[in-house]
């Protein structure tokens, strides 16, 4: 059983300023993601377009899809998500600082991290 990785890519990208743009949140997440084998898929859900292209899953590698909702907010497809993965008992992280959003995937059995924990692991604070 692989760990699943979802993450609240506004809400991440707004937890640190200046906020962190959609391509550089994207690439550090690409390269966390390669460096930890126990993901298979992590999924950056963002509210609205991906650099500026419509609805839909756009794979940026093969361990890591961009998901843009243009015309679903993000956190219905984020629990949507989690809903499904945790019916068939697969383990769940969510990166959100999203309360709401928190309580409803923490519901299905999701583990959650705080969007901007979460930003500093995979774009550390320069000293």
């Amino acid at each position: 059983m692989l760990l699943h990785v979802i993450i609240d890519g506004r809400n991440v990208m707004r937890s640190r300023w200046p906020n962190v743009d959609e391509r550089e949140l994207v690439e550090a997440v690409a390269r966390w993601s390669a460096a930890h084998a126990h993901t298979p898929i992590v999924a950056v859900v963002f509210d609205g377009t991906y650099e500026g292209a419509g609805p839909g899953m756009y794979e940026h590698d093969e361990r890591t899809v961009v998901v843009a909702t243009e015309g679903e907010i993000a956190d219905d497809v984020i629990a949507r998500e989690v809903e499904e993965l945790r019916a068939e008992a697969e383990p769940v992280i969510v990166a959100t600082s999203d309360r709401e959003l928190r309580a409803r995937v923490e519901a299905h059995g999701a583990k959650v991290i705080g969007g901007g924990s979460f930003l500093n692991t995979v774009i550390p604070v320069s000293a």
